[in-house]
């Protein structure tokens, strides 16, 4: 699960969510989210060539779970699930949103709307729903 630790972040100005790649990383120091710069040198080491502050943005962490179309899931996307598809019956999606702590509070990525007796998210996934993003609370489609 190396997505786990992947982290998008919302700008709240610009209105666009931002993706980290190999050469920029988010993170949190002394509070504030920090866009991190880096480039390869001699020996496979980084160096840091630049860190931009975001005072208005929102910082996300990926859940380490990919959608039924392959898509990585993160805290604040809209899912759709069901638990199981009958071929060319529409089934009766449930709708929520990942969200951290969830029913129970406790230190995890969950589902908002969750009524199972453990973290609904891991429900999920455990007993093979079928599960895809739809959006963000963030993004208008």
């Amino acid at each position: 699960m190396e997505n786990r630790f992947k982290f998008r972040v919302w700008d709240k100005d610009k209105k666009c969510m931002h993706y980290p790649s190999r050469y920029h990383n988010y993170s949190i120091v002394n509070g504030v989210i920090v866009n991190i710069e880096s480039h390869l040198i001699a020996n496979s080491a980084w160096r840091v060539s630049r860190a931009d502050e975001f005072d208005d943005a929102i910082l996300m962490q990926s859940t380490g779970l990919k959608d039924k179309n392959g898509k990585l899931i993160y805290e604040s996307d809209v899912v759709r699930y069901v638990s199981y598809v009958i071929d060319g019956i529409e089934p009766d999606w449930e709708y929520t949103e990942i969200v951290w702590g969830g029913k129970y509070n406790y230190p995890a990525l969950d589902v908002k709307n969750n009524y199972f007796d453990c973290n609904g998210l891991s429900y999920i996934f455990n007993e093979d729903y079928v599960i895809e993003v739809v959006g963000n609370i963030y993004e208008k489609k």
